[in-house]
């Protein structure tokens, strides 16, 4: 049996976790401290 090769395009769990690293980088992070 052939095996196709490994495509994340054909693994649609690996959209998931593009987006959501995507989704984390974008986020702007206010500062914390009062200084």
């Amino acid at each position: 049996m052939d095996w196709l090769a490994y495509s994340p395009d054909l693994n649609p769990i690996e959209h998931v976790w593009d987006t959501l690293r995507r989704r984390l980088a974008a986020r702007v992070h206010p500062p914390k401290n009062t200084q």
